[in-house]
């Protein structure tokens, strides 16, 4: 097992051994406004193709669902026949199932909590309703459990499709109705061109593991028996290395196995599945995200989606004077949140050009640089105190204040004459200190820095120390 993916190491030969899936055409679809009626008679015999596999016994073990005359033939050939003839009358006597995907029975060694168990070994039988390319990073839908018995639980949902990758793909499901909602997985099929059924990959065999607790991950991870037929994060790599690692929040490790054939020549498939849930019954709908990249960007040709510019990046260094906005003041006002006993209330502006209010506490009638700067000064504020200076510790522990400050900024925007000359910090009164930012009429927003609060805390220690515990008048600026 290779730490962070299937990168460097050679793991372990695995097998698959896959499950059919019914061709495009032949996918059930959900009629409009009711659900179909579910075949719940039991399966039929039906031939089925197997991989050659490192497992004892013969060859192919698995010749059902096949009918009448055609039936007795394979159990005829069975036994008498070579198995390179054997397995092309077994591709040519398949079947398709009539639910649109092959049922599977849940199987995942890498789980430890036994997320599965609400299961009690039942075979999913999965039904698509829809087919569609993922494009782009990401996928939202939803799933059905339509019917749940003693033997089995039928799922109703979109098959998402992804194309062929020479290099890496990614593959991640979670809940979208929050952390504390149904464990959601997914079945993983492919396909080798556009024509070929799909087929369900069910992992059986030999892998590496790697726990990063366990002293054998130290030595590049261990070997282990992996038997997984559900997902909830996957990494494939084609080329050399042709292998997919599996890991899963519940669990403490990574599995990697070789793929028993070419990955770069696989098309994927993804149907999501609930697993268990612990705050409601499992015949329900659910939603999901599947989240994906191939070859390390967008899938499908899709563009990978960009994080906004920070307009507040040069508020969060605790070192610089002067600062710029690189976007537009927010609409409302967001609070700074820190622990410590520390705490910035208030907006309070003092525009400083006649008729401008000196001043508002509204952050609403503030000017657009002036609320920016506004803004700025608590995100600095929570940047600060989210590690306070030792001696603004010392001050709240020495002293009568209690921690609180408010927030007040200068507004020079639509100023004639005078300009912000820097930030402060005032002691208005004791139980009280002024953080005082200033706005350039060219919008440029001057702040606290780290090395101003701790020169007003040394600063307000002396007046405390001076005046019985009382601060009403120190400052720095």
């Amino acid at each position: 097992m290779k730490r962070g993916g299937a990168h460097g190491g050679s793991p372990s030969k695995s097998t698959a051994e896959p499950q059919r899936i019914t061709s495009r055409e032949a996918i059930r679809t959900r009629a409009a406004g009711r659900v179909d009626s579910l075949d719940t008679a039991p399966d039929r015999p039906r031939a089925r193709v197997g991989w050659i596999t490192s497992r004892p016994g013969p060859m192919w073990t698995n010749v059902s669902r096949c009918r009448g005359f055609s039936c007795m033939l394979l159990h005829m050939a069975r036994r008498t026949l070579p198995p390179i003839l054997l397995a092309l009358t077994c591709a040519c006597s398949t079947s398709p199932s009539s639910s649109g995907l092959d049922a599977v029975a849940l199987a995942d060694s890498t789980d430890t909590t036994g997320k599965a168990d609400a299961l009690g070994g039942r075979m999913v039988r999965p039904i698509v309703v829809a087919d569609r390319k993922l494009v782009g990073t990401e996928d939202r839908g939803t799933v059905e459990v339509v019917d749940l018995n003693d033997d089995s639980m039928t799922v109703e949902g979109p098959i998402v499709l992804f194309d062929a990758s020479e290099q890496s793909l990614q593959i991640t499901v979670e809940s979208a109705q929050g952390a504390n909602s149904t464990v959601l997985r997914f079945l993983l099929a492919y396909r080798f061109d556009d024509e070929s059924d799909y087929e369900i990959l069910v992992l059986q065999g030999a892998g590496e593991f790697e726990n990063t607790d366990d002293v054998d991950a130290q030595s590049g991870g261990r070997d282990t028996n992996v038997s997984l037929s559900y997902f909830q994060s996957v990494s494939i790599l084609a080329g050399e290395d042709n292998s997919i690692t599996v890991s899963s929040d519940e669990s403490s490790g990574q599995t990697t196995s070789v793929l028993p054939f070419e990955a770069s020549r696989a098309q994927w498939a993804v149907f999501v599945i609930p697993v268990d849930s612990g705050w409601a019954p499992l015949t329900d709908t659910f939603a999901y995200t599947l989240t994906a990249s191939c070859g390390g960007g967008a899938c499908g040709g899709g563009e990978v989606p960009t994080e906004p510019a920070d307009a507040f990046a040069q508020a969060r260094d605790v070192t610089l004077e002067s600062i710029t906005i690189g976007g537009p003041a927010p609409e409302s006002y967001t609070r700074p949140s820190v622990a410590g006993g520390f705490n910035l209330g208030g907006t309070e502006f003092w525009q400083r050009w006649p008729g401008g209010h000196s001043p508002t506490f509204s952050y609403t009638a503030g000017t657009e640089r002036g609320r920016a700067c506004m803004q700025a000064s608590a995100i600095r504020f929570e940047a600060i105190m989210a590690s306070p200076p030792a001696a603004m510790t010392q001050l709240l522990a020495e002293s009568n204040w209690s921690g609180s400050f408010f927030n007040w900024n200068d507004d020079y925007t639509e100023a004639s004459t005078g300009d912000a000359s820097g930030a402060a910090l005032w002691a208005w009164r004791t139980g009280l200190i002024k953080w005082i930012s200033q706005t350039e009429r060219d919008g440029t927003c001057h702040l606290p820095t780290l090395d101003l609060v701790e020169r007003a805390a040394t600063a307000c220690l002396a007046t405390a120390g001076r005046d019985g515990g009382e601060i009403e008048g120190c400052s720095a600026n």
